[in-house]
């Protein structure tokens, strides 16, 4: 189900103008929301995740995992997904969650020429 979440929320931000930072989620006139807010049409990359389903332990272990993968984006000091948001910006945090994706996609079947 995290993998669900994660492929969820990275499509609902792949595109920048649905992406924000220093505020969990948008609305339209540029004003924060809560993350499940109907309003909302922006969203940073943690607020992505918390609103892509309904069962908050699972959205939390899907931030989670996020926050671990963190250390395998790129040589950083950063230790939080708000900080990878507003720091590094929306390349890097499209590229977190192909990180992240990566990790819980099982391996793909070898091809077998017959």
């Amino acid at each position: 189900m995290i993998l669900e979440i994660l492929k969820k929320a990275k499509e609902k931000i792949s595109d920048p103008a649905n992406w924000c930072r220093e505020m969990i989620a948008q609305k339209a006139d540029g004003t924060a929301a809560y993350n499940k807010d109907p309003e909302a049409c922006k969203w940073c990359a943690a607020g992505a995740i918390w609103s892509s389903h309904e069962d908050s332990g699972l959205t939390r272990d899907a931030f989670q995992f996020m926050t671990k993968m963190i250390p395998e984006l790129q040589e950083t000091k950063l230790q939080s997904i708000f900080e990878v948001n507003d720091v590094l910006g929306h390349e890097a945090v499209m590229n977190l969650f192909d990180l992240a994706i990566s990790k819980l996609e099982p391996p793909a079947e070898p091809i077998v020429e017959q």
